[in-house]
């Protein structure tokens, strides 16, 4: 029994560049306590 799975591509999307960037940039304030971002994973959602 041979399984045919679908051939991905992979290839490097520098839109997404900014919004990694923000996902990690949600996740250090919120780990810097920062009062606004309180019990938020917001950093973790986006990424």
């Amino acid at each position: 029994m041979k399984l045919n799975f679908p051939i991905v591509y992979k290839e490097y999307r520098p839109e997404l560049n900014a919004l990694c960037a923000a996902a990690v940039l949600l996740v250090l304030l919120f780990h810097l306590d920062v009062e606004w971002m309180q019990g938020g994973f917001l950093g973790l959602d986006v990424f």
